[in-house]
């Protein structure tokens, strides 16, 4: 009794060149697969990781755009005052 990859062999060399060329395509086939499959994995790994690099990118220019007003807001309070002051009361 044969073994199923002994009968697989055997079917394809009833074939003669045909089953030679088809073996020969579906192994390129299912290598480019893989390949492309490869690829695939690596262009999402890559987007995840430019993902999280914007995200913090952008939580850094949050944090310092909320200092940048905080001295605004300060500097705001500070000079008011100081100029009414200045004017003489008009």
């Amino acid at each position: 009794m044969l073994d199923p990859a002994e009968s697989l062999i055997a079917s394809i060399a009833s074939h003669g060149l045909l089953g030679v060329l088809l073996v020969l395509s579906m192994y390129v086939a299912y290598s480019k697969d893989k390949q492309l499959q490869e690829e695939r994995e690596a262009r999402i790994a890559d987007a995840k990781n430019y993902t999280n690099l914007a995200l913090e990118l952008q939580a850094q220019v949050i944090e310092a755009v909320n200092k940048l007003t905080d001295t605004f807001e300060e500097m705001k309070k500070i000079m008011v005052p100081s100029s009414r002051t200045v004017g003489g009361g008009r």
